[in-house]
């Protein structure tokens, strides 16, 4: 009988699913960086084809990342540089950059042609503490998300094995 095997790959599969789901519960300071994300959250209306600079930032030699990124929709989201407006970075949705001390400005922009509503949120880093924070809870999810395979795996072969012995009988 198989169903022992069975068993086992279906708690190694939920074990592997419930800690993926978990991880914001007990990640290391993942709750820190989810209240920084929220504290930061806004919505602003940005006319069709139009950009909007939603936030001018201070950046210093500590604090020298910043992640910002829209919540919900397809807008793009760019980086400026606010003393001579010139743009650092580009990209649909989310962006992160090191930047060096100094003030930049986070801006939307809708590349629609009706008005949008745009939900946005944004953190300031050092840089070593997100990347790091980042780099191991993808190792992690990865870790998880294979255990959570593997469990699985092995519960369909030992059914698809139990199904076959019995129709071999």
């Amino acid at each position: 009988m198989n169903f022992k095997t069975i068993a086992i790959g279906v708690i190694i599969f939920l074990i592997g699913l419930i800690a993926v789901i978990a991880a914001p519960i007990y990640y290391p300071n993942y709750s820190t960086i989810n209240h920084v994300y929220a504290n930061n959250e806004n919505i602003v209306t940005v006319k069709p084809y139009a950009q909007y600079i939603v936030k001018t930032i201070q950046i210093t030699p500590k604090n020298n990342s910043v992640i910002f990124f829209v919540v919900d929709s397809n807008a793009n989201v760019s980086i400026y540089n606010s003393s001579n407006f010139k743009e650092l970075g580009n990209a649909q949705g989310e962006i992160g950059l090191q930047l060096t001390p100094g003030k930049y400005d986070l801006v939307v922009i809708n590349d629609e042609n009706s008005s949008q509503e745009i939900k946005y949120t944004y953190g300031i880093f050092p840089s070593s503490y997100i990347n790091g924070f980042y780099y191991g809870l993808s190792i992690y999810d990865e870790v998880m998300e294979i255990v959570a395979l593997a469990g699985a795996a092995i519960a369909i072969i030992a059914l698809l094995q139990e199904l076959l012995s019995r129709r071999r009988k």
